[in-house]
Parts: C-alpha cells; structure tokens; sequence
C-alpha cells in the first residue's frame, strides 16, 4: 500500500493508479475481452483499472492522473489503456498535485494507444523512471515534458513536443529519434518519419489543454490519488470498482493539517462556511483510502472545474450548462443561450465550436430566430451559414417557406447575396484584398499557420468574422514597444477575450473576473511580447471617454522598465489591467501610479515585485497563478489592497502609503515578514487551512518548513499600528482586525 508507510523500500515496486479525474461528453470502456461495459461503469473519481480501455466519442474528452502526477487528456475519438504501472511506495506527505515539481518516486508506465490523440504534462521524472506510449506506427519514450500524441490509420502518427524532449521509435528501427521542445514528427502509416517545426496553433493547444488539466487538479491531495492502488492493477471485468474495505482506512488519521501537531486539529474534517453550496472542504485528511471512487479527490477537481466556475459567474444553471462549458463561451453568450427554448438549446449543443459562436454572438439572431432556424433541416442550414449575418437575420425574419428556399440558396445567389442582400456589404474584390493584405502580414511576420487555420475552420470560405479574428490575431502575435514600434491595433475585450490566440490571456482575465477584480467593457493594448517605457503617454488613443477597463497584456513578456505615470490620462473611473502570459518584468526603484479608480497587475506564472511603487485611487491587485515574491512593495490605495496568489505568496517589506480600508491577502501559503499593517485596516489572511486554533498564524522562525505549508506565517517583524504582534498574546491584544480564514472556493 502507498498511504501509511513509514519506511520507503526503494527497491520495491508496487502497482501504480489512474484516476478518472473528468469526463466530458460520451465516454464508453471496454474490459480486457473487448466487451463493451456497462453505461456509466467507471465516473470521474474512480480508478481505470490496467487492461479496461477507455474510449472517447466525438466531442467528448477524458482527464486523468497517474499517481506519479502525470495528467493525461484524452481527445475526441480516441481509445487507450494502461498496459502496465509500477511504482516505488511513497509518502504522500499530505501534498497535492500542484506541489509536486517532480515524480513523488520512479515509476513504470505503459499506455497502449490505438487511436486518437492524448495531450500529457508529466512532472520531472526520475531518472530510473520510463514512460512509453505504444503506438500501431512505433513507441514514444517521455523524460518529463508536454507533448501530444496523435495516431490515425490514414495519417499515422503527429507528434508535437512543446516541452523537453520525446524520443520516438519506428517499428524495426534502431534507433530512436528525438523530438525536442518546440518541433514535430510526422510518420506515416508506411513508417516513414519526417521531423518538421511545431505548428504554432497546436502548441497552443496543447498549452491550453494542460492548464485547464492543472487547474482541474492542483488541489486534488496525492493520499486521495495513490489511496486506491491496491485496487489499481486488478483487470477489469465488466464490473465498476469495489469501494474498497477501509484497506488503510486514513491511517494518518487527521485533517488536512496531517501533522498531529498542537493545533488542535482546527480543520479536522468541517465545511468551509465560504464554500458556495454547501460542498465539502478539500482536504488530504478526508480521502477514503479504500479506492474506488474518492470523495475528497472529486471534491477537489469540482472546486477547480471551469465548468463550475462558468456556472457560478453567469448565474445560469440547467441540464445543459456542463455540455455548454465545452465550447468557452463569453457571459453575454452563455446568458443569449439560456433565452433559447429548450429544442433549440439542444439543436445548438449539436452544433460546431465555430457555429456557437457565430449564433449566440449574431446581432438579431435571438429566441424567435433560434425557433425558425433549426425548423430547416440540416443542409438546407449549412446554406443559410453561408449567408453574412444581416442577410441571414433577414431571411430568418421572413419565414420563407423551406422548398423555396432551398430553390434559391443555389451556390450562385448564395455568393451574389454575400453583397447585395445587404446594404453597404463589402464587394467581393474589396474582400478579396483584405484577405490579400492579411496573408501578407501574417507570412511577412511568421504566422501563416493562422491563416491556415482560419481556411480550416471557414471550410475554405473566410468570412467577416474569420477576417476580423485573424486580423487580431495578427496584431496580438507581433512584438511591440511602446512609442517605438509601430503601434498595435485599436482591440476591445470582445475582440480579443474570444481569439483562439489570447486563450492563455483569456484564462487569467477569467480569473479576474472570477475574483471580481475587473468587468465591463474595455480596450486592448496587446502582443506577444511587450516593453513599456517612459513613452506611456503614446497609449492615450486606447482610452476612450467615460469609464472603461484599459488592458495592457502580453501573452509571453511584459517589461515594465521605467516609471509608469498615467495619473494626468486616464478618464476618471478607470481600471487598468497590467497581465502577462509568462513572465512579468518590473525593474526594480520603478513607480506604477495610473491614478486610476482600479489597478490590477497579474501575471500566469511567477510574479516578482522588488521596491516598487503602486498607486491608484480606490483598489490595487497584484495576482499570480503560481508563486509571488514581493520585497519593499508600497502601496497606495484607498478601499482595497489585494495580494494573491495560487500557490506561495511570500511578502517581506511591505508599506502603505495611506489607511486603506481593507487587506485582503490569499495564496495556498502565505509566509509574511516586515509588515505594519494600519490600524485602522480589516485585514484578511486567508490560507489552504486557514487559522491555527480558529484565530492564530503560526509565529516565528522557529516553524518546520512542512508545518508552514498551508497556513499563513508571521514570520518576522508584523505589526498592526506599530504594535508587535509576534506571539499569541500580542495578537489577542493588538491584532483584532486581523482574521485568519481559509480560501473561499469559486
């Protein structure tokens, strides 16, 4: 057994676990004899026991996760197993996934798969440890890396490595060749292999997919993960997984603390009183060790899920709000598509990624139409998506009879109709050279794949739409200084939230919203890669009149080199959103001071702020998805000043220019040194496990590094006043606008 043991043999193997972390859509399994399974034989939380397959319909995806810490995405239409899974026994030592850097021990794996595509994010692994990929057309070797996998009987196998490197082997060949970070292999369905560059679009993907699986997961606890395993390598017989007999039945016997130490355990096992619907608290302390399906590990993937998240931010939940969250649509599309009669939301979960978009976004195309649309069979459909929008709109408004219809959308009116059922269209020339133009840019930059891309989602027909999205796409993958280069295109929020190429910054300001730190409408000053310098004022034409939300982004670096003053620009009632995809630069000695009603900073990876200044008028937000190193930051705010971050925030030197309201503080860790907090604020300190005792921090130095985790840590030097409050009677006396929570779910 994993869970419980005391001593690590380190020779040992045992059988490693999958398990079923997600499942979108249709999802069928078939035992070892090829039987098809019962409906619903295995559902997310449970293990896939070795030798049951698992196959994917159109449409429909699976998350899994290896007790190693691999994720494993499964596409549509794809079917694999895990042949084999051995791992050497580990102490879970009451971590989650998304603390593991590497493999918690070395371990064995085998995945046979037939077809399809799987998308991994493995942790570093050990050097003893293997993990195979066994395909029709060869065997890809992983050492630690994010790739995809693709197998077809016509096309063969796509192999495309956007981290680390793969080494693929042919059938019969010697040796085996490496795919590194950033470049493909094609091999065909003879064997041939052809090395090639990764397509931009697909690492994209990629990228995405393994967020979203990271996301779905980080909070899932390794005792929740490895608790099943002795279940794990039993072939699959037909049957769903046995519930398992309290084989370790939670040896360790505590709450998510874990440690027995003297706090009394605080956690030990309640409701989160923040927790939106009543759901259980995520802790590695409540995982069943009898396997089967995990109640603490489900509970942890629903508290992550963006399906959830959708749901809870737009307020609209029905039987079809979890097979609405696979198409990423915006709130105004999610609120159009519950207008919808109820046919006609089933009509519409039928349809493609691309044609969602297109009917909820379409002006006029509201509940009435929706009716009238799909009271036309499928092809005669397919001619009227052909129409632009006015015209389609118009044509839906009259209710023209269907045989009549179908008599006049031949292929010839349907190209005279692109202009003259519409007044002012576009001629076809002029649309000709705008695609012209922007084919030019595109290559003349590096990029064609969007335009190849676009070609494969019009079908070969590039319309307005697909037009005007890789007309942004194009402005938003070129690299800009501010003032110097020329300057990027004039976007708002809805050009650029809904691009396939802002996915990774779309995410983030999904958080944002989430933690209610933007909204509304707004402007995009945006590209790949970004250097803001004392040239601030030449982003003036992005503001418009009146209240909006300003957005300054890159979607890899965003270098902030000196200081950034738009206190006399920006219309009053303004936020301004400063994000990055990767990494956010903030020279040191540098004042950010925007003047304006709301200022967020934000990045998706590490944030590191060291001596400098930030100031706006109501709210300043500094958010990171990972880890955030702060140093002799001042802050000037007058209502709220947020720190968060997703794993560690760690703040030594921190000052407020004037008595802000409230402080609100929030990571998984938070580790605080050099802080006076004023007198006057409400501070919030909200951690994994919250309060020590239902009131306290831990205090001092003298803490073990493992009892700091989860908790929030007055290191050194925090005062409220001017007054120490380093101990628990010092904090009884000067500390009581400070509380100590735990983090409120989405």
């Amino acid at each position: 057994m994993f869970m419980g043991m005391g001593i690590l043999q380190a020779q040992q193997k045992e059988k490693g676990t999958l398990i079923i972390a997600k499942i979108e859509g249709d999802v069928k399994f078939y035992g070892t004899d090829g039987a098809e399974l019962a409906d619903n034989a295995y559902k997310e939380g449970d293990t896939l026991p070795f030798g049951v397959s698992a196959e994917t319909g159109q449409g429909s995806s699976m998350l899994g996760i290896l007790s190693n810490g691999t994720l494993m995405t499964m596409r549509e239409n794809t079917r694999m197993k895990i042949g084999e899974f051995t791992q050497t026994p580990f102490d879970p030592k009451n971590q989650k996934l998304s603390d593991l850097e590497e493999e918690p021990s070395s371990s064995e794996v085998t995945i046979d798969l037939d077809v399809g595509s799987l998308i991994i994010k493995t942790k570093k692994l050990n050097k003893n440890s293997k993990l195979d990929i066994h395909s029709p057309l060869g065997v890809a070797g992983i050492r630690g890396t994010e790739f995809q996998m693709a197998m077809s009987p016509d096309a063969g196998v796509q192999l495309d490595v956007t981290e680390s490197v793969v080494a693929f082997t042919p059938p019969g060949a010697a040796q085996a060749i490496p795919v590194s970070t950033g470049n493909g292999l094609s091999v065909s369905p003879t064997g041939v292999a052809v090395p090639r560059p990764i397509n931009p679009v697909v690492a994209q993907q990629i990228t995405a997919i393994n967020q979203a699986a990271v996301q779905a997961t980080e909070n899932v606890s390794l005792d929740a993960v490895v608790a099943p395993a002795s279940d794990a390598g039993e072939e699959g017989d037909g049957s769903t997984e046995s519930s398992g007999e309290g084989e370790d039945s939670d040896s360790e016997g505590d709450d998510d603390g874990g440690d027995g130490d003297s706090e009394g355990g605080d956690d030990g096992g309640d409701s989160d009183s923040g927790d939106d619907g009543g759901g259980a608290e995520t802790d590695s302390g409540s995982a069943d060790a009898g396997g089967g399906t995990d109640s603490s590990m489900q509970s942890a993937v629903l508290e992550n899920n963006s399906d959830i998240q959708q749901i809870r931010k737009t307020g609209e939940v029905s039987e079809n709000s979890k097979a609405l969250s696979k198409f990423g649509l915006s709130v105004a599309q999610t609120k159009r598509f519950h207008t919808f009669s109820d046919s006609a939301q089933a009509n519409v979960l039928k349809e493609s990624r691309m044609v969602v978009h297109r009917v909820l976004s379409m002006d006029g195309f509201l509940k009435d139409e929706a009716d009238i649309f799909y009271t036309y069979a499928v092809t005669t459909r397919e001619k009227i998506l052909g129409l632009e929008d006015a015209t389609m709109i118009a044509l839906l408004k009259q209710q023209v009879d269907e045989a009549l219809l179908i008599e006049s959308l031949t292929a010839l009116n349907l190209d005279l109709s692109m202009s003259s059922m519409v007044p002012g269209s576009v001629e076809p020339s002029a649309t000709d050279t705008r695609t012209s133009q922007l084919s030019d840019k595109l290559r003349e930059a590096g990029n064609e794949e969007v335009m190849e891309d676009l070609l494969e989602r019009g079908g070969g027909v590039l319309t307005d739409a697909l037009l005007r999205e890789g007309e942004v796409a194009d402005s938003l993958l070129r690299d800009y200084e501010l003032g110097v280069t020329d300057p990027a295109l004039q976007l708002t929020l809805s050009d650029v939230l809904d691009n396939p190429f802002y996915e990774e910054l779309s995410a983030l300001y999904r958080e944002l919203e989430l933690d209610m730190l933007v909204g509304g409408q707004g402007s995009v000053y945006s590209g790949k890669n970004l250097i803001v310098s004392e040239n601030a004022e030449a982003l003036v034409p992005y503001f418009g009149n009146g209240a909006q939300t300003m957005v300054i982004s890159a979607s890899n670096e965003l270098s902030l080199e000196k200081d950034f003053d738009l206190s006399a620009l920006i219309p009053d009632g303004s936020s301004v959103v400063v994000m990055a995809g990767e990494n956010l630069n903030i020279r040191p000695g540098i004042s950010i001071n925007m003047n304006a009603q709301n200022l967020v900073v934000a990045a998706r990876q590490d944030i590191n702020i060291n001596s400098v200044n930030i100031d706006a008028k109501d709210e300043v937000s500094v958010r990171s998805l990972r880890d955030a190193h702060i140093n002799n930051l001042e802050v000037g705010a007058d209502s709220l000043a947020t720190l968060k971050a997703r794993r560690d925030l760690n703040v030594d030197g921190l000052t407020f220019k004037r008595d802000v309201s409230r402080i609100v503080m929030e990571a998984t860790t938070l580790r605080l040194k050099n802080i006076n907090f004023p007198a006057a604020s409400q501070v919030h300190l909200n951690s994994l496990k919250g309060a020590i005792d239902g009131k306290y921090p831990n205090f001092g130095t003298a803490i073990p590094a493992a009892d700091q985790v989860g908790r929030v840590n007055f290191i050194q030097n925090i005062s409220v006043g001017g007054n120490a409050v380093m101990s628990r009677t010092a904090f009884d006396q000067f500390g009581n606008n400070i509380q100590i929570g735990k983090i409120a779910r989405p």
